[in-house]
C-alpha cells in the first residue's frame, strides 16, 4: 500500500495498492506475480489536475 497527499492539490491523493503471490528460494531472490490497483492525481507535471484509475499485472525479480 502506498499513499500520497499533494499540498498543491487542496491534499488530494494518489493511492496504490498490491497483492499478488511470490516465491523465494534460499538465497533470498524471489519472483512476484502481482495486480496492482492504482487510484488518485496523476503525477506527471502537466496532467497534474487529472484522476486516473489503473489496473496492472505484472512480473517482478528481486534480487
Amino acid at each position: 500500500m502506498d499513499i500520497k497527499f499533494r499540498g498543491e492539490l487542496e491534499y488530494g491523493s494518489t493511492q496504490s495498492y498490491q497483492v499478488g503471490v511470490k516465491s523465494q528460494n534460499q538465497n533470498q531472490r524471489a519472483v512476484r506475480f502481482a495486480y496492482t490497483f492504482r487510484t488518485g492525481l496523476e503525477e506527471r507535471g502537466q496532467f497534474y489536475n487529472q484522476r486516473n484509475v489503473f489496473h496492472t499485472i505484472g512480473l517482478f525479480f528481486d534480487f
